[in-house]
Parts: structure tokens; sequence; C-alpha cells
């Protein structure tokens, strides 16, 4: 039996205690859907792994981690992101359930809180536009700088450093767009609700909360790079960037509620167990 990695094996206790929710109900239903993955990986002698992602070709490994985290859910898929990619274009096309995905919508962005301790938008400032960066451990691998120039000439876009920005890329990021980043302890929700477009990445949840709010959504992800580098909801970010704007939400709630995408809500009774759906990946 190979070695599995849990929730156990996530960043520093100092991460911990900048991020939000840690005791809340939500975050118990992650807990105890981590344990099931557990005791399930071991019944099946399914090597289960913590947020991996393995480029090339298929593999039988899978990978989770926490999916909308103050929101409490789980994701578990094959480890290999690109697989993951092609299964959501088929629940795209054969599942929909309007009204489960309206009470979906409703209960994410009522439970959806920020991850880390942060100021609310004091100033009430309205944006054009507002790109919302990844933290610094992959900020410059998985960011296209071109794109950030370009939001910001055609969408007056201002810049908001991740609340994990470190001094070293806070002080680039004023030198590069000067006046135009936001602090970052600045509430990331509370900002986009302030703001007619986002441009993001394929990393961040923000992503799921600014297609649910009605935004349009811009890319500034480097395509060059491999899956491992876009980040941990590019398996689902892929799908809908790419999509017509007035299809993207539907598409997003589609992939969110189908039983075999892989993604447990704690509101969301999916009628199949996760030991099914292990059995089905």
């Amino acid at each position: 039996m190979k070695e599995i990695n849990f929730f156990d094996e996530k960043p520093s206790d100092f991460l911990d205690i900048l991020r939000l929710g840690a005791n809340t109900i939500q975050k118990k239903y992650g807990v105890y859907l981590s344990n099931e993955i557990h005791d399930y990986s071991v019944i099946k002698d399914r090597v289960v792994q913590y947020d991996i992602d393995i480029s090339g070709d298929f593999t039988d490994i899978l990978s989770y981690t926490e999916f909308l985290q103050t929101v409490g859910g789980v994701h578990l898929g094959l480890a290999n992101k690109k697989y993951e990619i092609k299964r959501n274009e088929e629940h795209i096309k054969d599942h929909e359930n309007s009204h489960l995905n309206d009470f979906v919508e409703q209960n994410i962005l009522k439970c959806m809180d920020s991850k880390y301790i942060s100021y609310p938008h004091f100033s009430k400032k309205q944006f054009d536009c507002i790109v919302f960066l990844p933290g610094s451990n992959i900020m410059k691998e998985v960011t296209d700088l071109h794109k950030i120039h370009t939001m910001i000439l055609q969408h007056n876009a201002f810049i908001k450093p991740h609340p994990l920005t470190s001094i070293a890329d806070l002080q680039f990021l004023n030198r590069e767009f000067r006046h135009r980043v936001i602090n970052k302890k600045t509430d990331a929700l509370d900002l986009i609700n302030h703001t007619k477009k986002v441009a993001i990445c394929g990393s961040s949840e923000l992503f799921v909360y600014s297609i649910l709010k009605n935004k349009a959504v811009y890319s500034v992800s480097n395509e060059g790079n491999n899956s491992s580098k876009k980040g941990g909801y590019y398996f689902i970010f892929d799908n809908v960037i790419n999509l017509p704007v007035l299809k993207r939400k539907r598409a997003l709630l589609n992939i969110i509620t189908h039983k075999e995408s892989g993604i447990f809500l704690p509101f969301l009774n999916k009628n199949i167990s996760l030991l099914e759906y292990m059995n089905k990946i």
C-alpha cells in the first residue's frame, strides 16, 4: 500500500491562522470527507494524494483538495487535470437541473467568505476592472504580464495582490503598475461586488464567485505553462472561461452539480456515495 497524503500536509500553521473558516460547520464537513476518502482508499487499495497534478499519460492516482474552502467543499478526481477537463466537457453537455443549479448557486453565495483576514473595501469605489493575482508561490509562473498590461490599457484595470504576496513581489507590482495596486489586505469578495469586470487565473476560487455574481471574467493565465502550474481550479476554469459569457454560469453549475464531477458540498446531495464515485473513476 502506497503512502497517502491528507489535509494535515497543508501549508504551515501560520497560513491557517491567516485563513478564516477553520472552525465552521462547513469546514467540519470537509474534514469528514477527507477521512472518508482515506478509509475508502484503503478499502480499494487506491493511491490518493493531496493537491497534486501528474502531467503526461493517464494515471489512476486520485487527487483531492478543498473546493471553495469557506463553503466546506472538497474535490476528488484524477491526478491528471487534462483528463478532468475532458470529463467536464461531457458533464456540461449531458447534465442540467435548473432547480438544483439555482439552489447550489444561492447557497455558495450565502456561505462563501474570504479565506484570509482582510479589511472591507471602505471607500466603496466602483472599478471598471480588477485583476486578482495569485500568491507569491505561483504568481510569476501562472500569470501572463502582457495580458495584465492589456487589461489595464483596454479595461482600465487595477491590480489586487494576493494576501500571501511577499514584500519583494509587492515592490515589483508597485514599480510595474504604480498607483493601480490595491492594498493586498482588502477583502476580495467586497472588491468583486464593486467592479464590473474581473481578470484572474485558474488558481483561484474567486473565479467561481465572479461567475456566479455575473461579472465579465477574463483570463490572465500563462497559457504556455503546463496544467500543474495553472492552479487548483483550472480543471473547471479551462472548461468555462472559453465559453460565451452568457453560457458560463450554466456550464459552471452543470459541472459542480453533476454527480460524477467529484465536487462535494455540504448542502448538495448528489445521490451517489463516495465509494460509488471512486469506483467510477
